[in-house]
């Protein structure tokens, strides 16, 4: 019957065949005790039933916990019961503490069935529960993977269909303005500031929104180097003094001198105290937060930016306790530290604690923005924000991140009518006089170039690399390119020029002067138009220039039949035919050494780091500017000073 899979197939018959197969015996057992009747001189020829309660106990026992349904069984002890009732205890009284018995244990075995039963069956609903609230939770993982997916593929095209554009056309405004090429164009300066403005605006926007993807995928760090602190809030406030000016405010600073009394000795007093951080995040923080003052002032308001000194402590850890982001309130002025400033530094790490403050005369913000730190999200705006439609309302959630990080503390104080004061508190480690004397040295080549470096009259020195025709405009990333092709001006539609052999080595003595004169650079983006604004920006500043339009001739050019070694090779990732990474991989394959430069709009984490994990150099994200440029010249030029200072006899 189990072979035949009958306890499923037909579950009744089977439950009555397995019901009289188990109950035969024990019922005939109680028939043919009254038949032979064994209760009187007759002995039934000598049988003595002692079989009878194993067959009416036992058997229906393992029935019942086996494979059998409870009310086939039941039914069968009611029978029992009741043929021993009318057959057995007429004739033999006595045996009526069996029959009490078997009755007791019948009703407790039913109910031990019973109760068992409910706990299989909870169990079950439990599995299944479990199985569906995995089930549930796998799906809800593949959605998230699908949408993590998505939006990553999303952010990747709108970073790289947005970035190659807007690349090209500050690469030609730059190009224009170091050209003087709005000398004539006095009577339209509005115009041109607001082209400039606007374009810079879009960089910002974009790189507001990297940060954020950043923090959102846990890749926001901060990297300690040393840095003059006052000297770089004096940067910063430079150039909110420019924006506030254009908007006809007052702007007043304030760096509390204390903060700068006892500098490391053996360094250069006007740079101030140097201490150790992560000096980009820091002038993030405080242009964000003053950009916001500028934004929400009217015009003839008043902008306060000041630092102050809290004191010097053994571990970096702000004086207080207060939570990490203080709403509404200000931090009493009892826990400000009095005394001369830093005192003399001894051995072992000294912290400087500060506070940097950032105070306006715009409306003030709603207190409903200030609840649950609303105001701190990420894509929140205040009223008088969402009221002007400017800005993406991610520059305070990028505060608080760089804040977090740093383990300093944010607040804001604010009144309707009267402005807002926000406040950060930030510990930084004292830097040793050997830590800023090694910053100094790597800064010293790093000086910036002048504005008309390299440029002369004499030709272009743009030197094309050989163009292939037939090659289709698809990319390696499988991420559709926007369907729209720059104009590119009439003279760069003809065939370029024949590569020309790269300029002889000098001796070490004839370049030690201009160590980045005439520097062998490979531009390599399928791009045209950002080829030609590139190369024509490199060229104005003294280098040699060639190009190609995939890493498949990039290869050529430097491993070929000829090859070349370029002092720098800027180098774009998504091209048709072969990548930047997958070019960079060759080229390294071979051992080469040239200086590589991921220029790049792809803007994400993981394909920065993707592109560094590939060999090059250094990664520049898309819109590139001028410095950016000057700043991997620089580099190049040092590495070519080695190069040729190694190599030669």
């Amino acid at each position: 019957m189990v072979a035949l899979d009958m306890p499923r197939r037909s579950e009744i018959a089977f439950q009555i065949w397995f019901c009289v197969a188990v109950w035969y015996c024990g019922i005939a057992e109680v028939i043919e005790m009254r038949h032979c009747q064994f209760f009187t001189n007759n002995h039934c020829l000598d049988k003595n039933f002692l079989t009878t309660s194993y067959y009416i106990t036992a058997l229906p026992t393992l029935m019942m916990f086996v494979v059998s349904k409870r009310l086939y069984n039941f039914i069968a002890q009611i029978v029992c019961f009741i043929l021993l009732v009318v057959l057995v205890l007429p004739v033999q009284g006595l045996y009526a503490r069996n029959v009490v018995s078997f009755g007791v244990f019948s009703i407790f075995m039913q109910g031990l069935q019973y109760t068992s039963e409910n706990d299989r069956r909870k169990l079950f609903l439990l599995a299944l529960q479990l199985h569906n609230a995995f089930k549930a939770k796998h799906t809800a993982r593949l959605s998230e993977a699908k949408a993590a997916f998505t939006k990553r593929r999303f952010a990747n095209y709108i970073f790289h269909e947005v970035r190659v554009p807007l690349n090209s056309a500050l690469l030609a405004f730059q190009l224009l303005k170091s050209g003087n090429g709005f000398k004539d164009a006095l009577v339209n300066s509005s115009e041109i500031y607001a082209l400039e403005q606007g374009l810079k605006m879009m960089k910002t926007v974009l790189n507001d929104v990297l940060d954020f993807e950043k923090m959102d995928s846990g890749h926001f760090e901060t990297i300690a180097r040393p840095f003059p602190l006052h000297h770089s809030v004096r940067t910063i406030l430079d150039q909110v003094q420019v924006q506030a000016k254009t908007r006809h405010l007052v702007l007043t600073r304030s760096l509390d001198q204390r903060i700068d009394a006892t500098p490391v000795p053996g360094t250069d007093k006007s740079d101030g105290l140097w201490v150790l951080g992560n000096e980009l995040r820091l002038q993030q923080v405080l242009t964000n937060l003053a950009s916001n003052a500028v934004k929400f002032t009217p015009e003839g308001g008043v902008l306060r930016i000041s630092t102050e000194f809290l004191g010097i402590s053994t571990r970096n850890e702000l004086p207080g306790n207060p939570p990490d982001i203080v709403l509404g309130v200000s931090t009493p002025s009892d826990q400000l530290h009095s005394g001369p400033g830093p005192p003399a530094l001894v051995f072992g790490t000294r912290y400087i604690n500060l506070r940097l403050v950032v105070h306006d005369s715009g409306p003030g913000i709603k207190p409903s923005d200030l609840v649950e730190n609303k105001l701190f999200q990420p894509f929140a705006q205040t009223t008088v924000g969402r009221a002007t439609e400017s800005g993406t309302g991610l520059g305070l959630a990028i505060v608080k991140e760089i804040v977090r990080l740093s383990g300093g503390r944010l607040g804001v104080t604010s009144r309707r009518g009267e402005g807002s004061r926000f406040w950060v508190e930030l510990s930084y480690p004292i830097a040793s006089a050997a830590e800023i004397a090694a910053a100094q040295d790597v800064n010293a080549f790093m000086t910036p170039l002048p504005e008309n470096y390299g440029h002369h009259d004499k030709g272009s020195g743009l030197i094309h690399g050989p163009l292939i025709t037939s090659t289709p405009r698809t990319t390696a990333s499988s991420v559709p390119r926007a369907e729209f092709e720059w104009p590119v001006p009439p003279e760069y539609e003809s065939d370029p020029a024949p590569i020309s052999p790269p300029p002889e080595i000098l001796p070490p003595s004839l370049t030690q002067s201009d160590p980045a004169n005439n520097l062998l650079v490979l531009v390599v983006d399928d791009d045209r138009l950002t080829r030609m604004l590139s190369s024509k920006l490199l060229t104005k500043l003294g280098c040699v220039v060639h190009t190609a339009k995939d890493g498949q001739e990039c290869v050529n050019m430097v491993l070929g039949a000829v090859p070349h070694t370029y002092d720098l090779i800027c180098l774009d990732n998504f091209m048709p035919v072969m990548t930047g990474e997958d070019a960079v991989k060759e080229i390294r394959a071979h051992a080469r050494d040239d200086f590589v430069v991921g220029c790049t709009g792809n803007a994400l984490t993981e394909d920065q780091e993707s592109y560094r994990e590939a060999g090059v150099d250094e990664v520049l994200v898309k819109p590139v500017m001028i410095h950016d440029f000057k700043r991997m010249i620089q580099l190049a030029g040092q590495r070519r000073l080695k190069r040729v200072n190694t190599s030669w006899p």
